[in-house]
């Protein structure tokens, strides 16, 4: 798997509707639990380690990435095309949410405040976007929190089998 020609890296469209997948899936309904159950920030950190749990579990037992990654054929991997060890899937999840940070402070300074800024919306939206938006210029097509990982996501959509024949025997599952 040396030749990188052989890969083809997950395009920007495709991981952005897996993400969307995955928001819809994990973690709305994670969000709406935590409103059910109470408000009070303990409540939000068990509710984050089990969103942190969910991406990592997906991310380095046989499924490889989250469900929204799975129907797209899409795989996650370290930059030698081996699967995730636990610590790098952690670190790529919490870089990912580092892309965020920015943007959410806004969002709960919204909710408190009671204000609405559109021009700082729209400055943060920007700031979060960075990160991802690496990925159109990256030869790899790695966003920020991918390339600060050692990470990359591929485009295997129906090749499974025959991706993994070609020199990488120790991730079959």
């Amino acid at each position: 798997m040396e030749n990188n020609k052989e890969v083809k890296y997950a395009g920007f469209f495709t991981r952005a509707l897996a993400s969307i997948f995955d928001t819809i899936v994990v973690s709305i309904p994670l969000g709406i639990l935590g409103e059910i159950m109470n408000e009070d920030s303990t409540v939000y950190i068990v509710l984050m380690v089990l969103s942190w749990w969910f991406y990592n579990s997906y991310s380095i037992y046989s499924w490889q990435g989250t469900p929204g990654k799975m129907i797209l054929g899409l795989y996650v991997l370290d930059i030698n095309m081996e699967r995730l060890s636990f610590p790098r899937s952690s670190l790529r999840y919490l870089y990912s949410m580092m892309s965020y940070v920015p943007f959410l402070g806004y969002m709960f300074y919204v909710i408190e405040m009671e204000t609405f800024e559109v021009d700082a919306m729209l400055l943060l939206l920007s700031l979060c976007m960075i990160p991802i938006g690496m990925m159109l210029v990256h030869e790899k097509r790695q966003t920020l929190y991918d390339f600060i990982g050692r990470t990359i996501v591929v485009d295997c959509l129906g090749c499974k089998e025959e991706f993994w024949r070609r020199g990488n025997t120790s991730h079959t599952s």
